[in-house]
């Protein structure tokens, strides 16, 4: 698809970026809809009886093992739209795992339906542990002139060689977005997290016992070690089945 649409792309380009970014934006929709339903199908059908899954959601190339890795990505176990329902039974997991994935989701409706469907797959007593960039470590140093922030971003080559000052860090921080780049670019961050904002949307979405978290060699990638916020979260027992049903 990208083969045969960025001669078009370039060509509107000329003329309007806008529309050339909001054409860009509706084919891409048609095809990852297309793709969507066809994993989504397939997942149906491989996991409608299965239980205590671990699931790795938004696993990009950095997939599992003994995970279902799910993302759009064709290195998935199944390519599927993680902004849509997700096609698993109610209380199928007992973990449910994402890396630097919940920043990517629109705020606050994308964000309040995924929490709710890992709420709803998850076992009672079952677990959701996340990782986003942390937020507080950049506005905390720029607020009292530190630099320990900006030789990590120099460090680890988070952003782009030509974001030069604090604030332009902070920002692509933000936006995860440069130049010639689509606004509406799936790996463009849309919402940026503390301890205190994720906490109130588990909460939300039923969760409980929501606590800060240590770095785990043996479930986080290396290279989220540092500058990432850990959180974990669990489904109370009490609560059982959402009724529901899979999706």
């Amino acid at each position: 698809m990208k083969t045969l649409l960025k001669p078009l792309y370039r060509i509107v380009k000329r003329f309007s970026p806008e529309v050339a970014d909001h054409l860009l934006y509706l084919v891409t929709e048609i095809f990852v809809t297309f793709i969507h339903y066809r994993g989504a199908r397939r997942c149906r059908r491989i996991y409608k009886k299965a239980r205590n899954l671990k699931v790795n959601f938004g696993c990009g190339g950095s997939t599992k093992p003994g995970f279902l890795n799910l993302d759009f990505s064709p290195k998935a176990d199944v390519r599927l739209d993680l902004r849509r329902s997700i096609p698993l039974q109610d209380s199928s997991c007992e973990l449910v795992y994402s890396e630097h994935f919940v920043e990517h989701l629109s705020y606050p409706e994308g964000v309040e339906s995924f929490f709710s469907e890992c709420f709803r797959i998850l076992e009672p007593c079952g677990q959701i542990s996340i990782s986003v960039p942390d937020t507080e470590w950049p506005l905390q140093e720029y607020a009292n002139g530190h630099e320990s922030y900006l030789s990590a971003c120099h460090e680890h080559a988070w952003h782009p060689a030509d974001c030069s000052t604090f604030m332009e860090h902070i920002n692509y921080h933000f936006r995860q977005r440069w130049r010639d780049f689509s606004y509406s670019h799936f790996e463009n961050h849309r919402f940026a997290w503390d301890f205190e904002t994720i906490t109130k949307k588990l909460h939300e979405a039923g969760f409980s016992n929501v606590s800060k978290r240590s770095y785990d060699r043996d479930l986080d990638s290396v290279h989220r070690e540092v500058g990432s916020l850990f959180v974990k979260a669990s489904k109370s027992e009490k609560l059982g089945e959402s009724g529901r049903g899979g999706r």
